[in-house]
Order: C-alpha cells, then structure tokens, then sequence
C-alpha cells in the first residue's frame, strides 16, 4: 500500500479527511497532540518510506556515560519502539526516525508503527528534556501505544 493511501486511511480514522501527500515533495507534516510534529515522506522510489521527528537539540554538556547510555538504549530499537535514534549534524539535533516498504506494509502495521514513535518520540523528548537518557526498559512492559497517551492529530 503505498504511503499516500496509508496516510489517507489513517485522516479517515482520526476525522481528518483529504490528508495528502504534497504532490512535489511527496510528504506531509502532521502534529500529533500539542506538539509532536512528524514527517511522513516517499521520496522517490514510491516504496521506501521515512517517519521521522525531531527529539530536540543536543544538549551541549552530553558526558560520554550519558551518551553511551542513550546509544544502549536505541540499539536494536529496544527503547526507542523500533526506531532508530540518529543525529542530524546540520541542525544539530537528535532524530528519531524509522522506514519501511510502503508497498509490504497493511494499513493495521502501520498504524502500530506509528502508535509505538509517537510514544516513544515522546519518551525521548521527556527524557532529553531532563537531560539523561532513559533507563532501561523491562522487555515485557511495552510502550503505551499513542492511543493512550495521545488524543488528536491536527495539521
């Protein structure tokens, strides 16, 4: 299914209907609750789709411990919902981001995708915000889906 229809879907099911890729860039910003802005794009190809936020900026004092912290918690995604956690060196800033083939994915797949970065981009920015990485989380306590914490999505 390709990114445009999964986005369709997806206004259908939050009350926003027409949502649209922007035909040049083939993306489109959402705010999920006050201030979670994400980007969904297809750049190109039409199948290989990005997610992705900002976590905020860096902070300057970032001790080596802190960091590694924060790199244990984003390996194998076990703390950030299967994303992936990168630094934007030309904005200065964390993001977290995942991809996915739009084409092999069910619009129930990506709305769990989704459910997990919102929770998980939200855990980050609390946790950025704080300046110290999350702790550890326990493999069986899940995040909580977006569902629970989040309540509209407004463009």
């Amino acid at each position: 299914m390709a990114l445009a229809e999964l986005v369709r879907q997806l206004g259908q099911e939050i009350g926003l209907s027409h949502l649209d890729l922007d035909p040049d860039t083939q993306a489109i910003r959402l705010v999920f609750g006050e201030d979670l802005e994400v980007e969904f794009e297809e750049p190109g190809t039409g199948n290989l789709c990005f997610v992705y936020a900002s976590v905020g900026p860096m902070p300057v004092n970032t001790s080596a411990s802190r960091f590694l912290e924060t790199m244990n918690a984003n390996l194998f995604g076990r703390d950030t919902g299967g994303a992936v956690l990168g630094y934007d060196a030309a904005r200065e800033e964390l993001v977290l981001f995942i991809r996915f083939h739009s084409h092999e994915v069910s619009y129930a797949t990506f709305r769990r995708e989704i459910d997990a970065f919102l929770a998980a981009l939200k855990k980050w920015r609390e946790q950025l915000k704080s300046h110290a990485a999350p702790p550890p989380s326990d493999a069986a306590t899940p995040l909580p889906s977006a569902a629970e914490t989040l309540t509209f999505v407004k463009v």
